[in-house]
């Protein structure tokens, strides 16, 4: 399993969400690139659900390889943060740059993945993470 940004990514009507995917390059050094453009991500409290009225774009690159690249970005600051039925509920703080997300790997064990776990903004605009594979 690859966690590029492991939290609660919703597609938000008010500006359409994409999720794209390509082959790029040619043998040997192909890549395959998924791309999540333009996710709101959602939060709840105990009694009901919030979208955080963000755009935040990342994307997964599969090196041929074996090496795996994280790419964020761009992100456009959360504004209003809107309940699930329109109202709004004032502002939101640093979940869109990952405060609440897991970002990493994991095989099939418990014991061979990587994980990043982060109380702070770990995926600013232009952070990549690269993933090389042991040849």
């Amino acid at each position: 399993m690859i966690a590029s940004f492991w939290d609660d990514g919703i597609s938000n009507a008010a500006y359409p969400s994409q999720l794209l995917y390509a082959t790029q390059g040619t043998a040997p050094s192909r890549r395959f690139v998924t791309e999540f453009r333009d996710w709101d991500l959602l939060t709840s409290n105990l009694s009901t659900c919030f979208l955080l009225a963000i755009r935040a774009s990342h994307q997964i690159i599969l090196h041929e390889a074996g090496d795996i690249e994280l790419r964020y970005g761009p992100r456009v600051p959360p504004g209003a943060v809107r309940n699930c039925t329109g109202g709004t509920t004032g502002t939101t703080g640093t979940q869109h740059s990952g405060a609440c997300a897991t970002i990493g790997m994991e095989g099939f064990s418990d014991v061979d993945g990587v994980q990043c776990n982060t109380a702070t903004p770990a995926v600013a605009d232009g952070r990549v993470i690269y993933f090389v594979h042991p040849r």
